[in-house]
């Protein structure tokens, strides 16, 4: 009796794995054309999620799919959504185990994605620049609003679909008395990979969720109090991020003019000059920080800690309430320019074209002086490192600094100066893949960007966007795949 001569066939599946688990991805991806059980193997979950990043959220996952819809896919080949498109899936989906090699499809997406960045390729989509972006499913929907209306831009099937904000038809008995042209002055407050808020200006905030083959969906109502006129505009809105079932429903009945969700937790800011932390899963306040004579106008949170930007330095408070550190520095919040960016070794905040970096260890026991720049970015979330830019007699050129040690860590190469314009954003830049970095920069002709290997310190791509009209002085970053310039384009690089 023949024996086969593929080694594969003979080891155990644990095995079999082990032995591909040293390839690279590149190496992985060729592996599933030898034979119907490498192709298997090489699709396995357990290879690919080493491949993707942390942070990252993927929303296909096969759980979200029930056994009719499943069914439907596969009698079909297309899968309907709520707006009544027809979807053509991948053809991933349409091969023996793809349900559980969803890993392996979003390195595809992310390689893909990556290979547009340092090619120039991109698909420019008009919009309105008066209106307010965020974007939800991983970075591939970019949701646009506009007065009441709230529209949401599939990139991935290059289709549109357009639905009013519902919180007006939908609640109509639970919203507080207030003018009905309020009801028209409705804007983004932040958004998740699943969530997105809007804040109306009658005070109210209203949670839409978001799932791949329904689109967006109410999800609940915050009461805000009609009397917060005149401080809505005062506090600058956070990040959004919410943890935990994303059907689980809260009802929280306070008073306030922003929210920040992360961890459970959400954040409001409130006329009478104080910050509230509740908890959706206990559904009760946990804490009121201090009171600030002057208002504030950011607030933020980690998980543990609770950001509080004021006129007269950043204020750092523990979830119950504790105070923990106070970033001063000569430091001082005056307005609307404010923006703040952390992860877990260091603190950024902007304030027009400069910012102040510092560092501190884990507990926060232990806080860095802080030093700054023009322009610049935190790079990996694991790593107490910043990215701004320098100039010497050869001209411009990118630097990473170490914020414990004040020591270079990397500089573009001399050899390579950067093709800078007398006048650049403030906050132009973006890491993809924790090792490339993006720099966006305005020319009279148009926008440009730069892409560089962190690893490497090679210049990778130099491309540029031709104007539209008359360019902007600024353009919004909203993922990695979507760049939205305030000229009136939306760049997908997708």
């Amino acid at each position: 009796m023949a024996t086969s001569k593929d080694p594969m066939d003979i080891l155990p599946v644990e095995v079999g794995e082990k032995v591909l688990s040293y390839l690279d991805p590149e190496q992985l991806a060729l592996c599933s054309i030898v034979s119907r059980k490498w192709r298997i193997l090489s699709s396995s979950n357990t290879l690919w999620k080493k491949f993707t990043p942390e942070k990252e959220t993927l929303v296909l996952d096969s759980s979200e799919w029930d056994d009719a819809n499943q069914a439907t896919v596969a009698r079909s080949g297309q899968k309907a959504s709520k707006y009544g498109l027809r979807r053509t899936p991948h053809a991933a989906h349409q091969t023996e185990g793809s349900w559980w090699s969803y890993y392996k499809r979003g390195y595809a997406r992310r390689a893909r994605t990556l290979k547009k960045w340092r090619q120039g390729d991109y698909r420019a989509v008009e919009v309105n620049p008066s209106s307010d972006y965020a974007t939800v499913g991983n970075g591939a929907i970019l949701v646009e609003l506009r007065g009441s209306t709230m529209r949401m831009y599939d990139t991935n099937w290059c289709q549109e679909v357009a639905q009013p904000v519902q919180e007006v038809e939908v609640w109509p008995e639970r919203l507080p008395p207030g003018p009905e042209d309020g009801k028209e002055d409705c804007r983004l407050a932040s958004s998740t990979e699943e969530f997105v808020a809007v804040i109306g200006a009658d005070k109210y905030l209203m949670l839409y969720s978001y799932r791949p083959e329904r689109g967006l969906e109410p999800e609940d109502c915050l009461y805000l109090d009609y009397r917060t006129e005149g401080f809505l505009e005062d506090v600058r809105p956070m990040s959004l991020e919410v943890d935990g079932p994303p059907r689980k429903r809260f009802r929280l009945v306070h008073w306030g003019s922003v929210s920040c969700c992360r961890d459970g937790l959400l954040l409001l800011g409130h006329a009478d000059y104080e910050a509230y932390v509740w908890s959706r899963k206990e559904r009760r306040c946990l804490c009121a920080l201090a009171q600030w004579p002057t208002g504030y106008v950011s607030i933020t949170s980690d998980g543990r800690s609770v950001f509080v930007g004021c006129d007269d330095g950043i204020y750092v408070y523990w979830v119950s309430g504790k105070a923990r550190a106070k970033l001063d520095y000569g430091f001082r919040c005056c307005g609307s320019d404010l923006r703040v960016s952390f992860n877990a070794e260091a603190l950024m905040c902007w304030e027009g074209e400069s910012f102040w970096h510092c560092a501190w260890d884990a507990e926060l026991r232990r806080l860095g002086a802080p030093f700054r720049r023009g322009g610049g970015a935190l790079l990996h979330p694991s790593l107490a490192a910043v990215a701004h830019l320098a100039e010497d007699a050869c001209g411009w050129f990118i630097v990473l600094t170490d914020l414990r040690t004040r020591q270079l860590l990397w500089r573009s190469p001399p050899s390579q100066p950067l093709p800078l314009p007398p006048v650049s954003f403030s906050h132009n830049f973006l890491t993809l893949e924790d090792r490339l970095l993006a720099y966006f920069f305005r020319r009279e002709d148009g926008f440009s960007w730069i892409l560089l290997d962190l690893e490497t310190g090679r210049l990778l791509a130099n491309n540029q966007v031709p104007p539209r009209d008359s360019p902007r002085d600024r353009f919004l970053i909203c993922s990695h795949k979507i760049i939205v310039t305030d000229s009136g384009r939306c760049l997908l690089f997708n």
